[in-house]
């Protein structure tokens, strides 16, 4: 599985995460999770995504709640290339459950209940390449980030 941070203003990956044979994955503003992120509206455990055998799962965990295509969500099963508000104005994160070789634009992706509805399963999202020394360094201008062991702590 991988987990991108998307930038706020532009369809391209800020920082990503992956994770292999984890069966629960946790996103939050405290250190004791994976995948720790540092804002105001995220609390300190904000979302879990938990492996149920055949399928994965996400659970708002949250005090502003996650929210797919601006809709609040308590509990839903994930789909390849899903993007959650961590808040209705907190980070956006995509999640991928396997490595996508293509490039896509974010505008092209399909609106989550939609899709649920005709049950496809496959919501390409954004690039997931792109060119570190030019774009990564604007980027991360005016951003602070630290590597603990497993975990990556983005300061905005």
């Amino acid at each position: 599985m991988r987990i991108t941070l998307v930038h706020p203003l532009q369809a391209m990956p800020v920082r990503s995460w992956t994770f292999d044979h984890q069966p629960i994955i946790k996103i939050g503003r405290s250190p004791n999770n994976d995948v720790v992120l540092y804002s105001s509206v995220v609390s300190r455990y904000h979302v879990e995504l938990k492996s149920d055998h055949d399928h994965w799962e996400i659970i708002n965990l949250g005090r502003n709640g996650t929210y797919i295509d601006g809709k609040p969500i308590t509990k839903v099963k994930l789909v390849n290339g899903l993007i959650i508000n961590l808040a209705m104005s907190g980070p956006k994160v995509a999640i991928y459950l396997q490595e996508q070789s293509k490039e896509v634009n974010l505008k092209q992706r399909k609106n989550y209940y939609l899709q649920r509805k005709k049950e496809k399963l496959e919501v390409p999202l954004l690039s997931t390449t792109f060119d570190p020394k030019s774009q990564q360094q604007e980027l991360f201008k005016n951003t602070k980030s630290k590597k603990t062991d497993r975990k990556i702590v983005l300061s905005f």
